[in-house]
């Protein structure tokens, strides 16, 4: 069976003095990254 898994993009902290490529991720945002790697964590990856 197919799983599709949908991934937008994480929370980050907005700093307008910063570019937006260099924003760091809030601490919610990390903690969202990392509960998807570990639900990824062994799992046959195919397409991202």
């Amino acid at each position: 069976m197919a799983q599709i898994l949908f991934v937008t993009h994480p929370e980050v902290v907005i700093d307008p003095a910063v570019p937006v490529p260099r924003w760091p991720l809030s601490a919610k945002g990390r903690a969202r990254m990392e509960a998807l790697a570990e639900a990824l964590a062994g799992q046959p990856v195919r397409a991202i």
